[in-house]
């Protein structure tokens, strides 16, 4: 997955790891099957806008899961305020 140029742009435009933790977690986690490299076995990776976010895991909910935690203390919030926000749509 690969991030597209309009959220690269503002992604690169954020100063803070707290600031970029906040815009991922606005953009929401989805979690792909792949193969974790370490490994060599298949596992699910999560991803926020095209980003590729750090670990694997044995299921999607595990990996949406630990990642929506993990970006909610790097942008100072909480897990629960986290799970609440919805993505943000796309712009049509």
């Amino acid at each position: 997955m690969k991030m597209k140029p309009a959220d690269r742009k503002e992604y690169e435009a954020l100063q803070s790891k707290e600031a970029r933790a906040k815009w991922l977690l606005g953009k929401g986690i989805v979690a792909k099957l792949t193969i974790n490299p370490e490994k060599l076995a298949p596992a699910y990776q999560a991803y926020a806008a095209g980003y590729s976010l750090p670990n694997y895991y044995q299921s999607a909910a595990e990996a949406v899961a630990k990642s929506t935690a993990w970006l909610a203390a790097m942008a100072g919030v909480s897990n629960e305020r986290a799970e609440a926000q919805p993505p943000e749509q796309p712009k049509i």
